[in-house]
């Protein structure tokens, strides 16, 4: 019998630990997720940047340099400069 409850109590102790375990996962993958859906929440202050640097980039490249880019409706319109 003493073997029986022995075998039983290391059961529990490895059932504890697992709990622990999956509640520590769950608390880590829960902060993630937050973090994550935080950062993604704010692409409008990032596109302003990116748009930024596309210009300057295009308005710079040889031989060809796109200056400006407009679009409307189904209207697409550029002004290409030459170097």
């Amino acid at each position: 019998m003493k073997l029986k409850s022995g075998c039983d109590a290391v059961k529990k102790i490895r059932g504890q630990g697992s709990t622990e375990y999956l509640v520590i996962l769950g608390a880590v993958l829960l902060v993630s997720l937050v973090i994550v859906s935080l950062l993604g929440s704010f692409p409008s202050s990032s596109s302003s940047t990116k748009e930024q640097q596309s210009k300057s980039y295009w308005a710079g490249t040889t031989p060809f340099a796109i200056s400006t880019v407009k679009i409307s409706n189904s209207t697409f319109t550029s002004l290409f400069q030459t170097s």
